[in-house]
């Protein structure tokens, strides 16, 4: 459930997603200290920023991915959430832009954690399609 406010703080929308949800099967959680390898073995994961010279991380959470309105999903599944500031140079001083990278939980996924992304041919990608940061 996401919630929107005005100015003062008065709930003036919602917007709500409610999957109906059955327990059919329990996995091991992969161990922490190989959550910790991976991330560190590609801190950024897919994002697109560049020149970045340090990584931080501010708070890791567990939680259930869920895909967006509409799109097909049968089960939910948990990932590691790291809410990270990336440093990077800039022209003059250095840039820090806050990102989030997430990295599955289980060995095993019952099916694809990310949907299945289109390859542009040379030149024809999409301007602006990507937001500084994104995983």
């Amino acid at each position: 459930i996401k919630t929107f406010h005005d100015l003062k703080g008065n709930v003036v929308g919602y917007l709500r997603v409610w999957r109906e949800l059955e327990a059919i099967q329990t996995e091991p959680l992969i161990p922490v200290d190989e959550v910790l390898r991976r991330f560190e073995e590609q801190p950024l994961g897919r994002s697109l920023l560049g020149d970045v010279f340090k990584v931080e991380v501010k708070k890791v959470q567990l939680a259930y991915l869920e895909r967006g309105l509409g799109a097909p999903q049968k089960y939910l599944q948990p990932v590691f959430v790291f809410h990270c500031d990336a440093h990077a140079k800039g022209e003059k001083e250095p840039v820090v832009a806050p990102y989030t990278r997430y990295v599955e939980a289980l060995e095993r996924s019952p099916e694809a954690m990310w949907q299945e992304g289109r390859e542009y041919p040379s030149g024809e990608a999409p301007v602006g399609g990507f937001k500084r940061g994104e995983d």
